[in-house]
Order: structure tokens, then C-alpha cells, then sequence
């Protein structure tokens, strides 16, 4: 028997679900996705991490430990990672100029 650890939802509290509407579709669009991705809290940064990406969330902690990485730096190549794995590099990089633009001022 295997078991998988769950993805705790965009509400940070029960696991992700579209039940629960606290989850991320892989059809929400890249601007969406993204977005969602950055609406999670610090908290569960490396979670996601740890179970969405291949890039070792030991290695983001420590970056975040020594200072080497803004945590705002790291859910942002989250969001971006996630982003194009589903729609691809330039969608997720047009979506993050999109999120910028809007949330930077």
C-alpha cells in the first residue's frame, strides 16, 4: 500500500478540493493559475513546493533561511514553474508580467 501526502487547498486549511473551492484546476487559465498560485499563503510555499515541482523544497528553505531568496521570490517561480508545466514558458511568463503589473503598484 502507498500513500500520498495531500494538497492543502488555496484556503490553507483542507486539502485542496473543488469541492471545497480552494483548488487550482489544471484548465483554470495561465493569468488564473498563476494568480492562484500566488494567493496561497508563505506558509504552504514549500509544501507546494515539495509536491509539485521537482526542485527540492530542503534546498527553497534554505535559500529562504540565509536570506538568499525574497519569499514573495520563491511563490513567484512557484507560480511560474506550475504555470508552465501546464501552458508553457511564455504563457507563464506573460502571465506573470500580467500579475506584476496589476499587483505591483
Amino acid at each position: 500500500m502507498m500513500t500520498l501526502p495531500l494538497l492543502v487547498g488555496l484556503d490553507g486549511r483542507q486539502k485542496m478540493s473543488k469541492t471545497f473551492k480552494n483548488h487550482i484546476a489544471v484548465t483554470d487559465p495561465p493569468a488564473e493559475m498563476y494568480g492562484k498560485i500566488m494567493s496561497i499563503s508563505d506558509d504552504l510555499t514549500l509544501q507546494y513546493y515539495d509536491l509539485l515541482t521537482d526542485l527540492a523544497a530542503a534546498r527553497v528553505s534554505a535559500d529562504l533561511g540565509s536570506g538568499k531568496i525574497h519569499p514573495k521570490a520563491a511563490k513567484e517561480n512557484l507560480a511560474e514553474m506550475v504555470t508552465a508545466r501546464f501552458w508553457g514558458k511564455g504563457a507563464a511568463a506573460k502571465a506573470a508580467a500580467e500579475f506584476s503589473k496589476i499587483f505591483s503598484r
